[in-house]
């Protein structure tokens, strides 16, 4: 990797007892978050001046009938607990002062600063994706038992599609620009101001990054003649493959940097365990040593 830029991967890795244990890959040297006697996982990196911030979940085990997960904010590897209710955190965006992370409890919130918001108490099976601000604006993604939504300063705007099942993932904010991807009836899906513009059949869309003109959005497509997932990146609506499709595989973030394009994600190995993958304009690297499933689903580069 470039020596002059730093690349932050935030995902899990498998211990030896079984247990996830969330991660963070700084420029491929993994620094574990967790101690590793409880489930836990990273899900989104973001990096502002000198500090680091991650967000997951870690489980808290009581018994075989008591084991709940709770959101966890970690700043420069030192964990800040968000809630004492059951929860969990997959986004985090940093403006200014201000510290944004998306994530379930209750139903869909945003913690600002530790503050929460309740965008929707939520009775039945709900996700949140991804959280990005711009200027006053915070845009949060969600899925709902039949609704999916784009939230912008706690008011939805709900996507549907009479083609079929709509998920949406990922936002990002680009001048006056709004851009959201995820699927329609299992066809990966890039809204630009609501407008839809399919990218491939059979696939799915998890990420998008804006830079410049282009537009870049990670995420997979069923290989019909292996039946093997095939990690995939589109910029501006063109396709190239990460991965030969004779494995599984999964790009799961994009972050672009100067001229540089980095994806993460993973593929399994020929053991059939996942690795988690870091992508670099097309190359890939490995992140661990394959003897346990591992996952890297959020690359940030300073």
């Amino acid at each position: 990797m470039n020596n002059q830029k730093d690349v932050y991967v935030a995902g899990f890795t498998k211990n030896a007892k079984e247990k996830l244990v969330a991660t963070l890959w700084k420029n491929g040297e993994a620094q574990y978050l967790t101690d590793g006697k409880n489930f836990a996982e990273a899900n989104s990196v973001f990096v502002s001046g000198e500090d680091v911030y991650v967000v997951g979940k870690e489980e808290n085990y009581i018994d075989f009938y008591n084991h709940y997960n709770y959101a966890k904010l970690w700043k420069n590897g030192v964990v800040q607990p968000l809630t004492d209710e059951i929860s969990s955190a997959v986004s985090v965006f940093v403006s200014g002062e201000d510290v944004y992370v998306a994530g379930l409890c209750k139903g869909i919130v945003v913690w600002k600063n530790g503050i929460e918001q309740i965008l929707k108490s939520v009775n039945n099976f709900a996700e949140t994706f991804s959280v990005f601000v711009a200027g006053e604006d915070v845009y949060v993604t969600s899925f709902e038992y039949g609704a999916a939504s784009l939230w912008k300063n706690g008011v939805a705007q709900n996507f549907y599609d009479s083609k079929g099942f709509t998920v949406v993932r990922s936002v990002f904010v680009s001048g006056d620009d709004v851009y959201v991807v995820g699927d329609i009836a299992s066809v990966a899906t890039l809204w630009k101001n609501g407008v839809a513009q399919t990218l491939s059949g059979g696939s799915r869309a998890y990420s998008v990054y804006v830079s410049g003109e282009n537009v870049y959005v990670a995420g997979y497509v069923l290989n019909d003649n292996t039946k093997k997932f095939v990690a995939l990146l589109w910029k501006n609506g063109v396709v190239q493959s990460l991965t030969d499709g004779g494995s599984d595989a999964s790009a799961l973030s994009v972050f672009v940097s100067g001229d540089d394009v980095f994806v993460s994600g993973f593929e399994e190995n020929e053991k059939r365990i996942k690795v988690a993958t870091l992508w670099k304009n097309g190359v890939a690297l490995r992140l661990s040593d394959g003897k346990d499933h591992s996952e890297a689903r959020s690359v940030f580069v300073v």
